[in-house]
């Protein structure tokens, strides 16, 4: 990625994180971005330019599933939904997103989102903390909850998402 498209590309992220946060958070996002600019650099510096692209690879999916399930997880503290996601019901993914093996795992994800620290959620996702799941996937509703339900992926992998990214299979 060029300097001037890694310039665009953090302004982007960075504009649209900050229209929703309060003054800390965005301090706190700008410094994680400031972080993951220096982290890519470092890395592309040491590892040669197949190291940079995959670093460079990693990030933006990292922040673009991350992005996507901040804006779920701020919709969902909005409204408690009342939609017809109940146990037993099957339900497809309407974008990228983390699917946490355990509540706690869950709630240690929204944290992360709110910083903008994707670091840390590569290192829940190699802990086998979170389950990556792809746009479009059927999951099964196996309890639901105000905001998140818990789901089993089409591999048998159970966990928690957030309903708000979650459509009902007709």
């Amino acid at each position: 990625m060029s300097g001037r498209s890694k310039h665009f590309f953090t302004a982007f992220i960075m504009s649209l994180l900050l229209v929703s946060c309060s003054e800390s958070t965005k301090n706190d996002i700008q410094d994680a971005s400031d972080e993951l600019e220096q982290s890519t650099e470092e890395a592309a510096e040491e590892g040669g330019a197949a190291t940079k692209e995959f670093a460079e690879h990693a990030e933006q999916e990292a922040l673009a599933v991350m992005e996507t399930m901040k804006q779920a997880f701020e919709l969902a503290e909005g409204e408690v939904e009342e939609n017809v996601l109940q146990p037993g019901d099957r339900a497809t993914a309407q974008e990228h997103l983390y699917v946490a093996v355990t509540p706690e795992a869950y709630d240690q994800l929204y944290q992360l989102i709110e910083k903008a620290d994707s670091e840390q959620v590569e290192k829940l996702l190699k802990e086998n903390k979170l389950i990556y799941v792809s746009k479009d996937e059927k999951l099964e509703i196996l309890e639901r909850e105000a905001i998140r339900v818990k789901v089993v992926t089409e591999s048998g992998e159970e966990g928690f998402a957030p309903s708000t990214m979650l459509d009902p299979v007709k």
